[in-house]
């Protein structure tokens, strides 16, 4: 069952419908389908252009068969307050929502391959995407509303990604992440992003200018960035801080041998310090 939330948005003069059950959007009409006979799955191919409505979330299903990939540029250049992608769509082609406008807050819950170019220049200010597999080339790039992405598990995040994203300042990257391509983050203002240990290889030229002076949270000991030159030369434009749940050890002069975080209880990042 769909229900009006109440949360109005004035440019089109509608409002969000839910569900009752999972509070998503109600999925969009208005789009057409390709029968992929291998795979027995559907793409979504094309939008019918449309002024008046303030979100877009992909159906599941379409004639009983699972709705699995977005075709290219399907959705570039619409406008939408809203953009809820379901955990059955496996593929974002190449700019399917490039040049999306309208201040959207984007929300992918799948194990999807996001695409070249599949949002670069869209005006959304948030995306959450806690399981997606892959972030393609260039697919955020000059996104530049966005001010702090979470939860980061896609295993590469390639060239440019998030390149360009000037008011990007806090990100947190999860274990699963295992290779930070070339300007991925460049061009950027972050100040803050943790570094799971699961990272492999970071380029020299990840965090390129903006970045100077960001402080990077690595989930692992000392020793073992050591062991990880090709992570350790990645990071040299940032102070890179160790993971530490208890306090570290206390040298002759009363301070730290090096820099170090933890979690508090309310899971924010805390620098130890004396």
């Amino acid at each position: 069952v769909y229900i009006d939330d109440g949360h109005t948005y004035p440019a089109y003069g509608t409002t969000e419908i839910r569900c009752t059950e999972c509070e998503r959007l109600k999925p969009v009409d208005g789009l057409s389908y390709e029968l992929d006979e291998e795979t027995d799955t559907y793409t979504v191919t094309r939008c019918e252009d449309y002024s008046g409505r303030a979100f877009y979330s992909i159906p599941m299903f379409h004639e009983g068969k699972v709705v699995a990939k977005i075709a290219e540029g399907v959705f570039a250049r619409k406008k939408t307050y809203a953009l809820e992608i379901p955990e059955t769509v496996v593929e974002i082609g190449k700019g399917a929502f490039e040049g999306l406008e309208g201040d959207a807050s984007v929300k992918i819950f799948g194990e999807t391959r996001i695409g070249e170019n599949a949002f670069s220049g869209s005006e959304m200010r948030s995306v959450e995407m806690p399981k997606v597999t892959y972030i393609g080339k260039g697919a955020f790039r000059s996104c530049t509303l966005v001010t702090e992405i979470k939860g980061i598990t896609a295993s590469v995040i390639d060239e440019m990604a998030f390149e360009n994203c000037a008011l990007l300042k806090t990100v947190e990257l999860c274990e699963g992440v295992t290779e930070i391509r070339s300007c991925a983050f460049a061009y950027s203002s972050i100040k803050s992003i943790v570094i799971p240990a699961s990272v492999t290889s970071i380029a020299g030229d990840a965090f390129d200018d903006y970045s100077s002076g960001c402080a990077a949270y690595y989930k692992g000991t000392a020793e073992d960035l050591e062991a990880k030159p090709q992570v350790k030369d990645g990071l040299w434009r940032c102070t890179v801080y160790y993971y530490s749940e208890t306090e570290p050890k206390v040298n002759d002069s009363g301070g730290y041998v090096g820099n170090f975080w933890h979690y508090d209880a309310k899971n924010s990042i805390v620098v130890w310090s004396k």
